[in-house]
């Protein structure tokens, strides 16, 4: 069977999903099949092909944990099971953030992605910025994802080299592993602190009444959902912040439009909560500093 053979085939109806299916599988780029059509495609991988594309079709499985890889910010990323797969608006934040550090061109500063995942938020800042972080802590409570960012800071290691950028990896609940690293938080309190932390801020009825099927089957529901009102990990976060001295800090967070007034009722008068981006008018990207 050609290429040509294997596009035109009407048992195929999702096109998008089956070139990029051949892409993995062959290593043609799906922008480029057509150059290719008379390549001649082995049995075995015709077979292979035709099973993750059922494994879309049939069972919902998500495209990125089949292929083991997402596209943000025109950079690729290892991901599966393990952690939620990066969704579009996140990206707002690794502009803000970016945009951030510009503004502290006279200071060192240090990065701690915090509910790091897959690792997407805190290693695309460091690729993308043009003033470099002089660390990235990638921290997570679960092992298998902190694990997974393991492997993506493996795979920029010569980027991440070559800027200068000093990595490290930690299993922990938030902040509360600070308390063991007595330098690191030293450190934290010299240089500028910036935390980029994509929580999980949807309330659970919420996610329960609202959030598709396939989120539901395949993705890590504690990625998704934070509490009755989606905010309870932003209020301990803000805690150990002032526990562990670093309100110096400044914070970009995810959230929905309407959980900003909750959070402003609560903290304003320590707190100075402000929108720089919106997504569709829904989520919104905040910066968090201590007055």
């Amino acid at each position: 069977m050609t290429l040509y053979d294997l596009v035109a085939n009407k048992h195929y109806q999702n096109k998008n999903v089956l070139t990029k299916l051949i892409d993995h599988h062959t290593g043609v780029p799906y922008k480029e099949i057509i150059l290719h059509y008379d390549d001649v495609v082995a049995e075995e991988v015709v077979a292979k092909i035709t099973s993750d594309y059922y494994l879309y079709e049939k069972d919902k499985m998500p495209l990125e944990y089949i292929v083991w890889h997402v596209d943000f910010l025109k950079n690729s990323f290892l991901i599966d099971k393990r952690a939620m797969i990066p969704r579009p608006e996140t990206e707002y934040m690794i502009e803000a953030v970016v945009e951030g550090i510009q503004e502290w061109s006279d200071e060192n500063v240090d990065l701690l992605d915090l509910g790091c995942g897959c690792g997407v938020l805190g290693l695309s800042v460091a690729i993308l910025s043009q003033k470099k972080p002089k660390t990235l802590a990638s921290w997570d409570l679960s092992p298998d994802a902190v694990d997974l960012t393991k492997k993506n800071i493996e795979k920029y290691s010569e980027q991440l080299s070559a800027s200068n950028i000093a990595t490290s990896t930690l299993v922990s609940r938030g902040l509360e592993e600070l308390a063991q690293f007595p330098e690191l938080q030293k450190q934290r309190q010299t240089n500028k602190l910036v935390i980029v932390c994509n929580y999980p801020y949807i309330p659970d009825e919420t996610f329960e009444d609202n959030a598709d099927e396939c989120a539901k089957t395949w993705e890590p529901r504690m990625a998704f959902v934070g509490g009755p009102d989606g905010l309870d990990l932003y209020r301990v976060l803000f805690g150990e912040v002032e526990k562990h001295g670093l309100t110096g800090a400044t914070l970009y967070l995810e959230m929905m439009t309407w959980q900003m007034e909750s959070l402003q009722k609560e903290f304003s008068s320590t707190i100075d909560l402000q929108i720089i981006k919106t997504f569709h008018f829904n989520i919104i990207i905040v910066k968090a500093e201590w007055k």
